[in-house]
């Protein structure tokens, strides 16, 4: 099995923080990773934490399996939009400092932030600091069918009344949604 570093933009960390965003849908996504670094882009520019994915699913085998219309919807847009897959985030481990870009480039000079992800091992000295780093917290999420909140966009996260933005306690500054 792989690891990655897995690019996400700020704007949609805190529907991921909240437990609500169950989901990360993209184009391609290699099928052998089980352990994926969570990246965030400018402004942030850090690693902040690791999460734990289940196996890719195919939009298309949704697409087929998913019986409520509002979901088979939400699908359809985000396969019009590009994606292909789907990629079940079952946990999040947040760092208790998060890891700036500038200091991963110190581990690995050649490092260079993701556009979608790239492989850790090629990244050896550190792929060594990201295992070593202490955690925060864990966040668990409990089971649930395949199809809660499937296919839901961070916006529509955003307006539910469950949502929370979290971000502010965990990373010393709120990340506006």
């Amino acid at each position: 099995m792989k690891t990655i570093i897995l690019s996400l933009r700020p704007t949609v960390f805190p529907a991921l923080l909240s437990g609500l965003k169950r989901f990360e849908y993209r184009h391609t996504f290699p099928a052998d990773v089980s352990q994926v670094y969570l990246y965030l882009s400018s402004p942030m520019k850090a690693v902040v934490g690791e999460l734990t994915v289940g196996k890719r699913i195919s939009l298309n085998q949704l697409l087929v399996e998913t019986t409520d219309e509002k979901t088979k919807s939400r699908l359809q847009i985000l396969t019009e939009e590009g994606a292909r897959w789907a990629m079940p985030i079952k946990q999040l481990s947040l760092f208790q400092q998060p890891i700036s870009l500038t200091t991963a480039r110190n581990f690995n000079e050649g490092f260079v932030a993701p556009q979608s992800y790239c492989y850790l091992e090629r990244y050896p000295q550190l792929a060594e600091q990201l295992v070593q780093s202490r955690r925060q917290k864990k966040i668990t999420w409990p089971l649930a069918s395949t199809e809660y909140l499937l296919g839901y966009s961070c916006q529509e996260i955003y307006r539910l009344p469950t949502f929370k933005n979290l971000t502010g306690e965990y990373l010393g500054q709120k990340i506006k949604v």
